[in-house]
């Protein structure tokens, strides 16, 4: 996981995008190898769903009965891959790349708050 984890650095830094996808698929069988809960029927259809309908790759983010599946796939494949996904049950959000880095909001005290 770590040596994938490094090539997608290495993918997004140099630019060769078009990799991105099959190590986004190497990462999610591999995640699925080593822990066999990862992943659960619906996950695993609309996986395939994506797949089947121009994804290069994809992974699930998040965690405990909660996520995304992030895929990958060429500009011209959006329609088809989205409209598949929503006939399976998916719902599509968009994604972009935030190069700011992570924010973090606090909350205000309550007194605060109008």
């Amino acid at each position: 996981m770590k040596k994938i984890a490094v090539e997608v650095k290495d993918v997004l830094l140099t630019n060769k995008i078009e990799i991105l996808g099959k190590l986004l698929h190497e990462s999610w069988e591999t995640k699925k190898l080593i822990s066999p809960t990862a992943s659960n029927d619906v996950v695993d259809k609309l996986y395939q769903t994506g797949l089947n309908n121009g994804a290069d790759g994809g992974r699930l983010l998040g965690a405990g009965n909660g996520g995304y599946l992030l895929f990958f796939y060429p500009p011209q494949r959006r329609n088809q891959l989205t409209r598949a996904l929503q006939e399976a049950g998916g719902e599509i959000m968009n994604f972009n790349f935030e190069f700011g880095g992570t924010q973090v909001w606090t909350v205000k005290n309550k007194s605060q708050i109008i």
